[in-house]
C-alpha cells in the first residue's frame, strides 16, 4: 500500500507547476489511517477511471488534430516526405485511442520531430503560391483545436493526478504510467506549439494569409 502512495508522490513532483508547501510537515500514514476511519471521503473509482481515460483521451485528440494541420501545413510547403510520416501519425491515432505510456511516446517523438522541420521550412521565409496559401490555410483550424486540447489535457492531468491522493484502489495502478507520462509531456507540447504558433503567425502575415485566430490562440498558450 505504501509504494502505491510513494508513486503518486513521485507523480505530483513530475508535474510542472505542483508544488509542496515544504513548511507543514506531513505525516502520510496518519493520513492513510484516518482516510480509514472516513471511507466516503474516498473518491468514487468508477468517476476516477473515467478521469484518467478521458484523460487519455483528450491527449489523443490533441495529437490526431496536430498531426493532420501538421500534413496540411507540410503538403503546402513542400515537404512531402514530413507529411507522409504526419499522415501515418494520424492514422495511428484514427485507429483508435492509444492508451499505453510507450505508444504514446512513440506517436508524440514523431510529431515532435515533424513539427520542427516544418518550423524551420516556415523560418526561411518561404512565399506560398496561390493554391498552396489556400491549402495552408485549412491546417489553421486542427491546428487551433489540437492546441487548445493540448491545454485542457495538462490541466486535467493535473487533477487527475491530485484525485489520486484520495484513493486505496490498486485497480488504478495499470493507469499511472500513461498519466505521468501525459501529465509531464503535455506541458513540453505546450512549449512547442507556443513557439510554432509564433513562427506561424509571422509565416502567414508574410505570406498575406489572416492571422487574427492564430493571435488569439496564443493568448490561451499563454504568451
Amino acid at each position: 500500500m505504501n509504494r502505491f502512495y510513494i508513486l503518486i508522490l513521485l507523480l505530483l513532483f513530475a508535474i510542472p507547476g505542483y508544488t509542496f508547501d515544504l513548511d507543514v510537515p506531513v505525516d502520510i500514514l496518519n493520513i492513510l489511517e484516518d482516510k480509514k476511519s472516513k471511507p466516503g471521503s474516498e473518491p468514487d473509482i468508477i468517476s476516477l477511471s473515467d478521469q484518467l481515460s478521458e484523460v487519455v483521451v483528450s491527449f489523443n485528440s490533441a495529437l490526431r488534430n496536430l498531426s493532420k494541420s501538421q500534413m496540411v501545413f507540410a503538403e503546402a510547403l513542400d515537404l512531402k516526405e514530413v507529411a507522409e510520416v504526419a499522415k501515418g501519425n494520424g492514422e495511428s491515432l484514427a485507429s483508435g485511442d492509444l492508451a499505453g505510456k510507450d505508444e504514446l511516446e512513440k506517436v508524440v517523438s514523431s510529431s515532435n520531430e515533424v513539427q520542427i522541420k516544418i518550423n524551420k521550412k516556415m523560418a526561411e521565409g518561404q512565399l506560398l503560391s496561390d493554391e498552396s496559401r489556400v491549402k495552408f490555410l485549412t491546417g489553421v483550424t486542427p491546428y487551433l483545436k489540437g492546441t487548445a486540447d493540448m491545454v485542457l489535457t495538462s490541466n486535467n492531468s493535473r487533477s487527475a493526478a491530485l484525485s489520486l491522493l484520495n484513493t486505496r484502489d490498486l485497480s488504478i495502478l495499470n493507469k499511472i504510467a500513461t498519466l505521468v507520462y501525459v501529465a509531464t509531456e503535455s506541458p513540453n507540447l505546450i512549449s512547442l506549439f507556443s513557439t510554432t504558433t509564433y513562427t506561424l503567425t509571422k509565416f502567414m502575415s508574410s505570406n498575406g494569409l489572416d492571422t487574427r485566430e492564430l493571435e488569439s490562440a496564443s493568448e490561451s498558450l499563454g504568451e
